[in-house]
């Protein structure tokens, strides 16, 4: 088990602290020449499919691939699943903003936890039920 810190991990800022490194390499792979050969073979997959147009920030795209463990193929038929997604459902996008999710938050339906469990992951609680489909009409 990793020497995880009791107190709330910061999310802002460009500094990773050592031990989500030490989990991103164990358990993704992830190291400096991985994350940009995969990268680069993402952004060259991106380029290649005419018909897709991908937002090529270098954060948005590593979302990809740690959810893949880093196999570009993988992360590329997310990504475009991601976007799928996104055409057929535009209203759970439109307006997606951390102060429109404000109202959910203030009534506690979901919380993130100031805590993180023993292996360093965010602890999200999440009440859902007739309250929270009052704030948001599913389509």
């Amino acid at each position: 088990m990793q020497d995880v810190p009791d107190t709330p991990l910061q999310i802002a800022g460009n500094e990773i602290p050592k031990f989500v490194e030490t989990i991103a390499k164990n358990e993704l792979g992830e190291t400096e020449t991985i994350r940009n050969k995969c990268l680069d073979d993402l952004k060259e997959k991106i380029l290649s499919e005419k018909s897709l147009i991908s937002n090529p920030n270098t954060s948005f795209l590593l979302q990809f691939l740690r959810a893949r463990k880093f196999n570009s193929e993988a992360a590329f038929t997310l990504l475009k699943s991601y976007y799928k997604h996104r055409l057929k459902y535009p209203s759970l996008y439109q307006n997606y903003t951390p102060k429109g999710y404000l109202k959910v938050m203030k009534e506690n339906l979901i919380k993130i936890l100031d805590t993180r469990a023993k292996d360093g992951s965010a602890i999200y609680i999440a009440r859902f039920g007739k309250k929270f489909l009052s704030f948001y009409k599913l389509e």
